[in-house]
């Protein structure tokens, strides 16, 4: 996405998007396949078969464009106004496009929304799955981020704030949430001091990296933390900054801030899980560090 920056609005005279330009790059080569120009930054939303969700941000009525698996347009869905810029949910291995829009049925928050493609119906349906607060009652406020699909779960996180009786006793840190499919539910929710960097996973494991250095693995019908590891290089801490998984492969590539990555190897539940999570061995020590070009 080329974002163009501001302009003013001729009769409001407020700031408003001059535009983007969204661009599908082979990844072979790198050439531009094709692009399409948006009225302002958008979300994007994709699922595995090769839909595209590009949703316009902002606080007024909006659009968002529906790309069909051969890249031709298949609709345009009138958004109401979001209280948020930022609707963005990044979701992997997704069979849905889900996104996050706000105010919600009956409320004012942000909720988890799906847009239906075309199919039994006649034109694609933009509609209302759950809110993003799992717990009304709960003094945690979670914003959305990195996701992963599940058979019956999704599994997303992002930055958690947790009021306080005092400024002082507030507390941001990071929740990894697993929320069942499609009533919203959750399963279980993990919560930690560290910074977020990025999720994915699968059926089995659940992998979050810190901006601190540090890969958790938790388990993903539980919860629970089966292993830790702090990547470094040559004695220093690595920033990971992204990371993706390829179940099939068993392997877990992670993004560095200074480019280049990280392939740690996924091992079996041969470890018990009654021992601490540092001497788990279901992720090992990282075996290859790749260069990138200079």
């Amino acid at each position: 996405m080329t974002y163009q920056g501001y302009r003013r609005h001729e009769v409001t005279g407020r700031q408003v998007d001059r535009g983007t330009t969204v661009r599908r790059i082979a990844t072979a080569d790198g050439r531009v396949m094709d692009s399409v120009d948006m009225s302002s930054a958008p979300a994007p939303s994709a699922t595995d078969e090769g839909w595209l969700a590009l949703c316009t941000r902002g606080r007024e009525a909006r659009v968002a464009l529906l790309l069909a698996p051969t890249h031709q347009e298949a609709a345009r869905l009138g958004l109401a106004p979001n209280r948020s810029n930022s609707p963005t949910l990044r979701v992997r291995h997704s069979a849905r496009l889900l996104y996050v829009d706000g105010p919600g049925p009956g409320d004012d928050a942000p909720w988890i929304n799906v847009i239906e493609p075309a199919g039994e119906q006649d034109r694609a349906v933009p509609r209302a799955l759950f809110p993003l607060r799992w717990d009304a009652a709960s003094a945690l406020q979670p914003w959305y981020g990195p996701a992963v699909e599940l058979t019956d779960a999704l599994v997303h996180a992002g930055r958690s704030y947790r009021q306080g009786a005092t400024y002082a006793e507030a507390r941001e840190g990071t929740y990894v949430v697993s929320r069942g499919l499609p009533d919203g539910a959750a399963r279980w929710v993990h919560e930690t001091d560290e910074p977020l960097a990025d999720l994915d996973g699968d059926e089995r494991r659940v992998y979050v990296a810190y901006l601190t250095g540090e890969v958790e693995t938790l388990d993903a019908a539980t919860g629970e933390v089966r292993a830790r590891h702090t990547l470094s290089a040559h004695g220093h801490p690595v920033t990971p900054m992204s990371m993706a998984y390829r179940a099939e492969r068993r392997r877990l590539v992670v993004g560095r801030w200074t480019g280049g990555s990280w392939t740690v190897r996924s091992g079996s539940d041969r470890a018990s899980r009654s021992h601490p999570p540092q001497q788990d061995s279901i992720v090992r020590r990282a075996i290859r560090r790749t260069r990138s070009p200079r």
